[in-house]
């Protein structure tokens, strides 16, 4: 194998680890936290991934929600939403729903949105939920 062959390799190899810490990363940067704590918060992310079908990846989306410790998981393949919900501690049975969006794009990629919501004058930690819902959206990758 000769130098130019060689580092053609490696660049290879190199841009293939790149990408599979972008996709386990994409999840952490697309997370976003909206809303205040009066009037409530909405925490959203999303990530995409290759190499799986889509009943695939909807059945491990799902799988991951009911392991989250989601209750009442409804979900419906045709829409590609699966949602749930988790009581609120002291929250006078106050359930704060958690909600993952599976779609197919063009060239076979998939796309999970995993959104997560809580009532004005309730308190999360952030970093928990980022934790929770890029469980959901690296399903299909895991």
């Amino acid at each position: 194998m000769n130098f130019r062959t060689m580092t053609a390799a490696m660049a290879v190899a190199i841009a293939s680890v790149a990408s599979i810490n972008t996709a386990a990363a994409s999840c952490e940067e697309n997370f976003v936290v909206e809303g205040s704590f009066l009037k409530g918060k909405q925490f959203k992310t999303w990530a995409e991934h290759t190499g799986s079908n889509y009943d695939a990846a909807f059945r491990k989306v799902a799988q991951e929600v009911a392991a989250g410790g989601f209750g009442a998981v409804n979900s419906s393949k045709d829409t590609g939403i699966i949602s749930a919900g988790q009581a609120v501690t002291m929250g006078n049975g106050s359930v704060a729903p958690v909600t993952a969006i599976v779609s197919e794009k063009e060239g076979g990629v998939i796309r999970v949105d995993a959104n997560f919501s809580i009532a004005g004058m309730q308190a999360t930690s952030a970093d928990t939920v980022k934790t929770g819902l890029c469980k959901i959206a690296n399903a299909p990758g895991a």
